[in-house]
This record gives structure tokens, C-alpha cells and sequence, in this order.
């Protein structure tokens, strides 16, 4: 068991994996940057047709209550 005394060298934690590394890098490896790049990509994505799909199914409603006359 370590002692009270005992220091840990500045740090961060790599934001994909949590792997500690220097601190000023950004991502531990290659890999979990091109992992965290792909899934901000998917994310985005997700995001853009989430928005399109609220956006038509607002279109529809609105529709579809003009045409019931009210």
C-alpha cells in the first residue's frame, strides 16, 4: 500500500479508453482518435436526422390538421 507521502505525476486521462498519459496530449494513441473521430462523425449524424425527422413529422401534424378543418 502506498504511502501518504507518495505523489502522482501530472496527468490526464485519455477521454476513450481512460488510460492516464502525458497532459498535454489529446488521445493516448492513434487509435482512440480515430475511435472518438468516427463516433463524433456517427453522432453528428444521428443528430442531423433526428432534427429532419422532428422536423417532418411537425410538417405532417400541421398538415394533417388543416386538412381536418380545425
Amino acid at each position: 500500500m502506498p504511502s501518504k507521502d507518495t505523489k502522482v505525476a501530472p496527468h490526464r486521462h485519455c477521454p476513450v479508453c481512460g488510460k492516464a498519459m502525458d497532459e498535454d496530449a489529446e488521445f493516448c494513441s492513434t487509435k482512440c482518435k480515430e475511435y472518438h473521430v468516427a463516433r463524433a462523425q456517427r453522432q453528428k449524424k444521428f443528430n442531423r436526422l433526428y432534427y429532419v425527422s422532428f422536423g417532418a413529422l411537425l410538417v405532417l401534424m400541421a398538415v394533417f390538421l388543416v386538412l381536418s378543418g380545425l
